[in-house]
Order: C-alpha cells, then sequence, then structure tokens
C-alpha cells in the first residue's frame, strides 16, 4: 500500500513537472516568437529605408548625368560642332540651349554697354 501511495504521488510530482516544463516551454516559444517578429519588422524598415534611399541616390545620379549632359551638349555648341546632330540626339536640348546662348548674348551686351567686353564672370569670354 505504501508502495503505491509513494508511486502515486511520484506520478502527481512527475505530471506537475511536466506541465511545469511545458508551460515554460509555450513561454519561450512565444518569447522567440515575439522577438523574430521584432526582428522581422526591423529588417523590413531597414529594407524600405535601403530601397527608399536607393532610389533617391538613382534619381539624383540621373538628374547629374542629365545635367552633364546638357552641358556638354551647350559647350559643342559654342565650340562650333554640329548643332543639328546634337539637337537631333538630345531632346529637349535646343530649348535649354536656346536659352543658354540668349543668356550668354545679354550678358555680352550687358557688359558691352556698359562700356567694357564681356567676361567669364558674366558668363561670355573674356577679352583677349
Amino acid at each position: 500500500m505504501k508502495v503505491a501511495l509513494l508511486m502515486s504521488v511520484g506520478l502527481v510530482v512527475v505530471a506537475g513537472l511536466a506541465v511545469h516544463q511545458f508551460k515554460a516551454n509555450g513561454k519561450l516559444v512565444a518569447q522567440n516568437a515575439l522577438i523574430t517578429q521584432g526582428f522581422d519588422v526591423y529588417a523590413s524598415n531597414v529594407q524600405r529605408d535601403a530601397i527608399e534611399q536607393n532610389e533617391q541616390l538613382s534619381q539624383l545620379l540621373f538628374d547629374n548625368q542629365a545635367a552633364r549632359d546638357d552641358e556638354r551638349a551647350a559647350n559643342e555648341v559654342f565650340d562650333g560642332h554640329d548643332l543639328a546632330e546634337i539637337i537631333a540626339n538630345k531632346p529637349g536640348v535646343f530649348e535649354r540651349l536656346a536659352d543658354a546662348a540668349t543668356q550668354r548674348l545679354f550678358n555680352e551686351i550687358n557688359h558691352a554697354s556698359r562700356g567694357g567686353a564681356a567676361t567669364a564672370s558674366d558668363g561670355g569670354t573674356p577679352a583677349p
């Protein structure tokens, strides 16, 4: 009888320990899930920020390249290259070139009307 009683008490203790261990494992699983979810949210935020920065950088590089192309085209026009070829290869350049040429002409006229030749700071070529 004592043996049966001891075995019953032992089974209850073992069952209690098993339940306690099961609850502890459940808490660990829940904590791991929260930690994993937190890392996933952080990683997605970092990834989203990186994508946005990459898009901004790509746009800046594109704008910079377009500005350099326009400047190169303007320099080619003023250096005597074929204007028709440049305009044909660069849509929209004609308007920008016309504006640049007009501004340069106005700078030359304005400086000449004040009694001197236009300088590089005026947008014109310096006098020899």
